[in-house]
């Protein structure tokens, strides 16, 4: 009678030793969980930080980086990308500009178009963004992004004439949706365009300026990427063109480098 008693205490106590163990387990993943979503919480202030540093100088630049990050991550999502890589799209296309902080007020918010020594200057502003983002090892897959974002895919982009699958594939669904986002849109130095008329701009430049596969997924996502458009902060409202314009509006004159 005496030893099962023991027993019974021994499992007891062996019982409350592991439930204190269990409650400590418990007590330091929820101390880690906090102190992860601490972290990543300063980091995403961080990242909106750099934006918000651009959106001082150029206004307009707020606007345009909610509507191609939010059609960017459509079109991934379309191409059924895991979580982890849409985010990363999601990230590099809110710093896809960042590089602009150190380009002049004279060249950044020229109404006109820019001449071919201030172009030449706009370009380096993805060299600069580039220089900016890979010091930081969180941000390695982001800043290729905005270094290849104005790679074409037949090869006659810049800055490094990067071709076909060898630009990254969030460089390549951004190129869609920043354009995508250019020819829609009402700017200083550009008429907009209908929805149809900007999917069919983006379509015509098909195997040159932009990847087929992620023109596809546009195409199969537009309904959803025309509302994104339609409900995000457009300051710039479609004023159509005539119908006889003939220029090629994909291309770096329209999105400004």
């Amino acid at each position: 009678m005496d030893r099962g008693v023991q027993t019974r205490k021994h499992f007891r106590a062996a019982e409350q030793q592991h439930e204190r163990m269990a409650a400590l387990v418990n007590a330091r993943g929820k101390a880690l969980q906090d102190a992860v979503q601490h972290l990543e919480d300063a980091y995403q202030f961080m990242l909106q930080t750099l934006v918000s540093l651009l959106e001082a100088r150029d206004r307009s630049t707020g606007a345009h980086t909610k509507r191609v990050t939010d059609i960017s991550e459509c079109i991934a999502r379309t191409m059924g990308l895991p979580d982890d890589e849409v985010k990363t799209i999601r990230q590099g296309a809110a710093l896809h500009d960042i590089g602009k902080i150190a380009i002049p007020d004279r060249i950044l918010l020229k109404p006109g178009s820019l001449n071919h020594e201030e172009w030449q200057i706009m370009r380096t502003h993805v060299n600069i963004g580039y220089d900016i983002l890979k010091s930081n090892p969180y941000l390695q897959k982001e800043a290729e992004i905005v270094y290849s974002h104005h790679e074409h895919f037949d090869g006659n982009g810049y800055p490094r004439g990067l071709k076909g699958k060898d630009i990254c594939l969030g460089a390549r669904i951004f190129a869609v949706a920043d354009a995508y986002d250019a020819i829609h849109s009402l700017r200083s130095y550009s008429a907009s365009h209908s929805a149809d008329q900007a999917l069919n701009e983006i379509k015509r430049c098909s195997g040159t300026q932009f990847d087929p596969d992620v023109i596809e997924a546009l195409v199969k996502c537009h309904q959803e990427v025309e509302a994104i458009w339609q409900k995000g902060p457009n300051a710039n409202r479609f004023h159509p063109t005539t119908k006889n314009s003939t220029n090629n509006y994909a291309n770096e004159d329209t999105n400004r480098g």
